[in-house]
């Protein structure tokens, strides 16, 4: 029993993300312990903020926002995601952000 409990912890930390995944967005592990995620067809800026909160304090090496049209990201929609890389694929926003801070919490990782 004990074991069993100890193998699902193990395969939750280094598969995180495939446990957490909340549409429209989800990740796929692609080395221990980091993540891609993809966002596809997000047309609620709440919804999506509400996805990504779940993937939180991970790695992640690419986030892709795909086939989306927002009004707006919400301002601390990156806050607490450790994304290294951000891909906006045929998308449309109206503004970036909806404060004049717009990626907030990406500042010191997002590579360009």
């Amino acid at each position: 029993m004990i074991l069993l409990l100890l193998i699902a912890s193990l395969l939750t930390t280094s598969l995180g993300c495939l446990f957490k995944a909340i549409p429209p967005c989800s990740c796929v592990p692609i080395a221990f312990r980091t993540t891609e995620i993809t966002c596809k067809a997000a047309t609620d800026a709440d919804e999506l903020e509400k996805s990504l909160s779940n993937l939180k304090n991970q790695p992640v090496q690419t986030l892709y926002i795909m086939d989306s049209s927002l009004m707006y990201l919400p301002s601390d929609v990156f806050k607490g995601l450790e994304v290294q890389k951000l891909h906006l694929i045929n998308s449309t926003f109206q503004d970036l952000a909806e404060s004049e801070v717009a990626f907030e919490g990406l500042e010191t990782l997002l590579k360009f």
